[in-house]
């Protein structure tokens, strides 16, 4: 048996959510601005106390700008920092170590019609660690996601088929075994 309990505000956003099943038990609060975007999330343990701590910094538009991950004692574990282009689509994401020190980077590359073509993938040293490239059918709907590692060879590739209403019928993943 799985139960989960939720909690909102008076303006009707989720402020508590809590899960609990065969040997596990864990919660969410959630602190909001006056906009309603979430910008602390604190993740409890099954007594109620703090395991780690979310904290999220939005731009003008709403767009998350920054992600502060810090453990029980307050101390930074990790960030992650998100650029967008002048469409509001993300262009650059940016993943640090508690030490400041980037571990990740990760970029985004459009199509003139605005869908996402290519997403690379970076190490801590900015040699290229991944590659997911993506196509689109007649009606825009993403319908494959090719994946390579950083040398160019092929991991695997995500294949979806619509019918005529739009609604998903097939999913097929191919790896590189």
């Amino acid at each position: 048996i799985e139960r989960k309990e939720y909690q909102y505000d008076d303006r009707g956003y989720t402020i508590y959510d809590a899960s609990q099943g065969d040997g596990y038990k864990f919660a969410n609060r959630y602190t909001r601005d006056e906009y309603g975007y979430v910008v602390d999330r604190d993740l409890l343990k099954g007594d109620g106390s703090l395991d780690i701590r979310y904290a999220y910094k939005y731009d003008g538009f709403g767009n998350l700008e920054e992600t502060i991950l810090y453990d029980a004692q307050g101390d930074v574990e990790s960030g992650i920092v998100t650029s967008y282009d002048d469409s509001n689509r993300p262009a650059e994401v940016l993943r640090y170590t508690r030490h400041g020190q980037l571990q990740r980077r990760e970029t985004f590359i459009y199509a003139a019609n605005g869908n996402l073509s290519e997403h690379l993938i970076y190490d801590e040293y900015d040699n290229l660690d991944g590659r997911h490239v993506y196509t689109y059918g007649i009606n825009g709907r993403d319908e494959e996601c090719t994946s390579y590692d950083g040398n160019g060879m092929f991991e695997s590739r995500v294949s979806q088929r619509y019918d005529e209403n739009d609604n998903l019928v097939e999913y097929t993943t191919y790896d590189a075994d």
